[in-house]
């Protein structure tokens, strides 16, 4: 089967087309960092991780008692709320509408806190964290 010149001059623009859309795709994948985290690279990140690192120091510290003290001053001094959660799934020391489970008819964890403002936001399992058990 013959095709016109103009038929293939298209074909091959948007095989070549395609090809540099993947390519930019894969660069911005794995150089750029680009993905649903890309928000807490760099400068958040070091910040977050440093305050974990605090947390779980005051924590080791202290008795388990102690700790909704050691969450409530911390997220006071950052503007943030805090919630600590075991390794099961279930919340500790927080406002907990519903604890982490499965949806009806389905395999996806969600659980529901309440912030203090009174709005209720839905935390939901990412599948490559989900042998793990915990929500992000």
């Amino acid at each position: 089967m013959r095709f016109p010149i103009s038929a293939k001059i298209l074909l091959w623009f948007f095989l070549n087309l395609a090809f540099l859309g993947a390519a930019a795709w894969i660069f911005a994948r794995v150089q750029l960092r680009f993905g649903l985290d890309s928000l807490l690279a760099g400068p958040v990140n070091d910040r977050l991780q440093t305050m974990g690192e605090v947390l779980a120091r005051q924590f080791a510290e202290r008795p388990p008692a102690e700790w909704p003290g050691i969450l409530e001053s911390s997220a006071a001094s950052y503007h943030v709320q805090l919630a600590l959660y075991r390794n099961d799934g279930g919340w500790r020391f927080t406002d907990v509408t519903r604890e982490a489970g499965p949806v009806k008819g389905g395999t996806t964890v969600i659980a529901f806190v309440t912030d203090p403002d009174g709005y209720k936001i839905e935390l939901i399992q990412r599948k490559e964290f989900a042998p793990s058990g915990g929500l992000r």
